[in-house]
């Protein structure tokens, strides 16, 4: 398969330019909607503190003329426009930093050329002087374009379920040791997982971040998630369950505090998906008939050792034996000497944490969301259910399961509906099997 990157850099000038080349520049005037002027800026009158949006637009070997590009402020007004040139060049110089919308006009685009991903028409940038920053939009050149086999259709599908399977087993592993423990329904775990992904795009993206490369971001994200897992647990859950909160009142909470939490995400974060500023797109890799790109390679890794670490921790560490005490018997435990407190604190930092990495981890594959977590919190409760509540192992078993059928189905229905497709296959596990793949049978009185 060939397809075209566009590649947009936003850089400044002065970093690219040689000494009096031109440098091409649309601007816009007054309001947004009046008319525009062209200027032409040599590299001497660029400096280091210039910042400008630009780039080359490409499909398979072919540059594409006479597409036209859009910058805007966050509030909307248009900043900035552009053409690319025969070469699909493009700049536009802009005012100051900040956050800007770069948009691509799809009407413009040759008949033979279209977006791979057609609903990202823009993308939100975080731009800085001096800094460069990378934004790609996939274009594909129908007449280079030959669809892929059936057999190579559905082991790409399949990669791709197992990636989302191992990224929703680390959310489910950390879902159900807290449950185990705790006892708690948390609904609000899905904000974990975004409260992770975001934190690590501030460390690594944001224009007024530290723009720490992403393995330092990724790292800071899962440290402040997990400190979050445990702010949570000290300043929230411990004293309700002083006070003997039900289980049920304290899933109502969880639910208030999901709510609360993924509004503010979205005042804060806004609703544009934002890539990582390191690996927004990459060229597939070839592995006997599956197509796939190095982070997905790297994210599914990662997973793998994270999932194998926290699986020796449970089992074979005196911790694991304490945190599996108490979620058989608190009571007994704490009678032998366990601190429970303790133990249900660690639980909350190790559960978030996994959480958080997932988040991390699912932003490097696809982009930061607001809403992530809440998207993904239905199949995490089925990857739970599935394998057994209260059992690591099945859940991550069951996250698996789930992620290759979501994906999977995909090859015969819309993609709007592969999470029902993971949903009827749950209702068919537990008709059969009630107590999950690796859970244990209870007699009930």
């Amino acid at each position: 398969m060939l397809t075209g990157l566009a590649v947009l850099l936003i850089t400044a000038p002065v970093a690219h330019a040689q000494a009096g080349e031109p440098v091409t520049v649309s601007t816009v005037v007054g309001d947004a909607g009046s008319a525009t002027t062209t200027t032409v800026m040599s590299a001497e009158t660029v400096t280091a503190e210039t910042v400008s949006v630009q780039g080359t637009l490409s499909a398979g070997s072919n540059n594409v003329p006479d597409v036209q590009i859009s910058v805007a402020a966050e509030d909307g007004e248009v900043v900035g426009t552009a053409t690319t040139d025969s070469n699909g060049k493009w700049s536009v110089v802009l005012e100051e930093p900040g956050t800007y919308v770069v948009t691509i006009d799809v009407d413009t685009l040759p008949d033979n050329v279209s977006l791979r991903d057609p609903e990202r028409t823009s993308v939100t940038v975080d731009v800085s002087a001096g800094r460069p920053k990378g934004v790609l939009f996939a274009l594909a050149d129908s007449a280079a374009v030959s669809a892929p086999g059936r057999a190579d259709r559905l082991f790409d599908l399949f990669a791709a379920g197992l990636r989302l399977g191992l990224i929703v087993a680390l959310a489910a592993v950390g879902l159900t040791v807290i449950y185990a423990v705790t006892d708690l329904t948390n609904f609000m775990h899905g904000e974990i997982l975004t409260f992770g992904a975001i934190a690590a795009w501030i460390l690594n993206s944001a224009s007024w971040g530290p723009v720490w490369p992403i393995v330092f971001a990724g790292i800071g994200g899962v440290v402040l998630g997990a400190g979050m897992g445990g702010a949570l647990e000290l300043g929230l859950w411990r004293p309700l369950r002083a006070r003997r909160t039900g289980s049920v009142a304290a899933m109502v909470v969880s639910i208030g505090l999901a709510l609360v939490l993924r509004n503010l995400y979205q005042l804060t974060f806004e609703s544009s998906p934002r890539p990582y500023r390191e690996y927004g797109s990459q060229g597939p890799i070839s592995i006997g008939p599956i197509d796939i790109t190095a982070k997905d390679l790297w994210a599914m890794g990662i997973c793998t050792v994270l999932l194998v670490i926290a699986a020796l921790l449970l089992r074979f560490t005196r911790t694991g034996t304490s945190i599996r005490a108490v979620a058989d018997e608190p009571a007994l435990a704490s009678a032998s000497g366990i601190g429970v407190n303790r133990v249900i604190l660690l639980v909350w930092i190790f559960g978030a944490g996994l959480t958080a990495a997932a988040g991390v981890l699912y932003g490097v594959t696809n982009t930061v969301e607001w809403d992530m977590g809440f998207r993904l919190l239905l199949i995490i409760f089925a990857a739970v259910v599935l394998g057994g509540l209260g059992s690591p192992a099945g859940a991550a078993l069951g996250a698996i399961l789930v992620g290759v059928t979501t994906e999977m189905s995909t090859y015969w229905i819309d993609t709007d509906l592969k999470f029902a497709v993971a949903l009827v296959a749950l209702i068919g596990v537990l008709l059969v099997r009630p107590q999950g793949l690796l859970g244990r049978a209870q007699r009930v009185a």
